[in-house]
């Protein structure tokens, strides 16, 4: 069982930078609950043992069942601190797995906000010249929509270039 944990680990070790994101959080939170029941069956293992050697009856032969006793109990510490170690590797691969979730996640953030801050003041260009108003500038004017038009593409070409200019698109 420790070495399909450890398999499995290494998996998602090799899996965590390639994309996957989404697919590993069910599976590291499966490898998360198997390395918890493993524990809590080691702690009732550990302890049942520290109970048959504290056992004094003739039944049991304490003096050469002991050496068999603290042999499993060593191996159960031992098993433990293997645990222990898996439990570790398991919550920094999870913690790098939802810092690559959250990073993403900002990037598109990032992205539906400079897509939105272009399109707003071109909007607001849109609806002041699209008022039913009688003495509007421009309009009125054979070649009215071409400037309207004109004015919005250079109001979004000059926030492109700007973003690009941050780096931010």
């Amino acid at each position: 069982m420790l070495d399909h944990v450890s398999q499995d680990i290494t998996d998602i070790e090799k899996r965590i930078f390639a994309g996957q994101e989404k697919q590993l959080v069910e599976e590291i939170l499966h490898i998360k609950r198997n390395i918890v029941d493993f524990r809590r069956i080691m702690q009732a293992h550990k302890n049942i043992i520290k109970k048959l050697m504290a056992t004094n009856t003739k039944f049991f032969m304490p003096d050469k069942t002991n050496i068999y006793f603290s042999n499993i109990l060593d191996r159960t510490k031992d098993i433990w601190d293997i645990l222990e170690t898996q439990k570790e590797n398991i919550t920094a691969f999870q913690e790098t797995n939802e810092s690559l979730i959250s990073y993403k996640l900002n990037e598109i953030m990032k992205t539906l906000t400079t897509l939105s801050v272009i399109m707003v003041p071109a909007t607001l260009v849109a609806s002041i010249f699209g008022m039913n108003v009688r003495h509007m500038p421009i309009i009125g004017h054979p070649s009215d929509f071409y400037l309207i038009l004109s004015i919005i593409l250079m109001v979004i070409l000059t926030f492109v270039m700007y973003f690009r200019k941050k780096k931010w698109l």
